[in-house]
């Protein structure tokens, strides 16, 4: 039989209850001797004999060595049997010397007496074995009363009949407690099962958060990729070109390579000034300090001071109240168009307009340049375009681009507010 690991709170409870039966019936003794009763039904030590073998049990740590796993299991029952031996030795005193009475109140002691036993029996252990531990106290009851009675039919059946009695109320008792703690290890389980799922959930939701945040590191950094190569790699590849040009005429004409010097510093200076628009364009300082409709205004009017493009602006007047990362989605998918429009467009006239329509926020950035082919993949140097798309799936927001070759171009950006 494999028994199952003893419950907190159920040794305790057992040992106090052993010491306390003990201190008691010290009490009783003392008492009755300072009385001078001496009647047999009324010697304490004769339950004192088997309460303390109680006692040892449950103290004695050689003895939970000794017997392991079981040490419970036969505590119990010797708290269980123990009463009703001492019983049926008090009865067979009291009738070798004379007295055929039975002490009902010693008897309801012994039932209560029992009753902690088995309610410890029925919180460790199953229904089989409480149904098995109450049926053999009654036997041994039984049995105990026929010895000790021999012939008595009166005393035999009285004993009996509380027996009987006891045995229902055991039953009972102990049903009651195996349901109750059943229902209470059922919802234990049930607890920690949850308490599992939701650990395992939030693990989950935690490596999801972590796997969100990668995603999010490495399309920042192909952004930061694409912005630097759209500026200073622009720059700097221009750069170079006229330097070589300027060293390969170097003692053929020097006025070309004066030319090309000019030009040259005219390229740095442009790509230091691109490298500063994509800083403040990275930091989204503007955003911050004006909001989303100033700030789109704000780099419009920049790009159309730089470009000399003619620019027509169209803002919602209320305030867009939107999350941040949303309004950085908006403004730098503006930023991006606003300067490949400035880079590759050759337009004259530039329109910018930011409207709420109903639940959603509209961009629309169009110029009259040159267009392009959109069915075309672009080119390997060009990454805007995709950097846009990109930005807008992050928020969930629909981007369009039209644009048809010498026809100019339209981004249209809808995002929900």
């Amino acid at each position: 039989m494999k028994f199952p690991k003893i419950d907190p709170g159920i040794l305790s409870t057992f040992r106090f209850f052993a010491v306390g039966r003990v201190v008691i019936l010290l009490a009783s003794w003392a008492t009755l001797r300072y009385a001078r009763d001496t009647g047999p039904m009324r010697f304490p030590q004769i339950a004192l004999v088997e309460a303390g073998v109680v006692l040892v049990l449950l103290f004695v740590p050689g003895i939970k060595k000794l017997l392991g796993e079981r040490f419970l299991s036969a505590a119990l029952w010797a708290a269980g049997i123990g009463p009703v031996l001492s019983y049926a030795v008090a009865v067979r005193l009291r009738l070798l010397l004379g007295s055929e009475r039975l002490v009902i109140s010693d008897i309801w002691q012994l039932i209560l007496v029992g009753l902690v036993p088995l309610i410890l029996m029925s919180w460790q252990f199953g229904l089989r074995q409480v149904i098995v531990f109450t049926l053999a106290v009654s036997v041994i009851d039984a049995m105990a009363a026929v010895v000790v009675a021999r012939g008595n039919a009166g005393i035999i059946l009285g004993m009996l009949g509380i027996n009987f009695i006891r045995l229902l109320l055991f039953l009972l008792v102990g049903y009651v407690i195996v349901c109750l703690v059943t229902v209470q290890r059922e919802q234990q389980r049930a607890l920690e099962a949850a308490n599992l799922s939701l650990a395992q959930a939030n693990q989950r939701i935690a490596r999801l958060l972590l796997t969100s945040e990668q995603l999010a590191t490495s399309r920042e950094r192909n952004r930061l990729a694409r912005e630097m190569h759209d500026t200073l790699a622009h720059t700097l590849s221009a750069l170079a070109i006229q330097l070589e040009a300027a060293h390969s005429l170097w003692e053929k004409d020097q006025d070309q390579v004066r030319f090309l010097l000019q030009q040259s510093l005219e390229t740095t200076r442009l790509g230091l000034n691109e490298a500063r628009l994509a800083i403040r364009a990275l930091r989204a300082e503007p955003l911050e300090a004006l909001g989303l409709v100033l700030a789109i205004r704000q780099e419009a009017e920049s790009v159309s001071a730089r470009t000399g493009m003619k620019l027509t602006f169209h803002g919602t007047d209320s305030s867009v109240e939107l999350p941040s990362e949303t309004g950085q989605v908006i403004y730098r998918v503006a930023c991006e168009a606003l300067a490949n429009a400035a880079q590759h467009s050759g337009a004259n006239n530039l329109d910018v307009s930011l409207e709420c329509k109903d639940s959603l926020l509209h961009l629309e950035i169009r110029d009259d340049g040159k267009g392009f082919d959109v069915t075309k993949p672009p080119d390997e140097d060009h990454f805007g375009l995709l950097g846009m798309r990109e930005r807008a799936a992050i928020v969930g927001a629909k981007l369009d681009i039209v644009s048809v070759p010498g026809q100019g171009t339209r981004i249209i950006l809808e995002v929900k507010r």
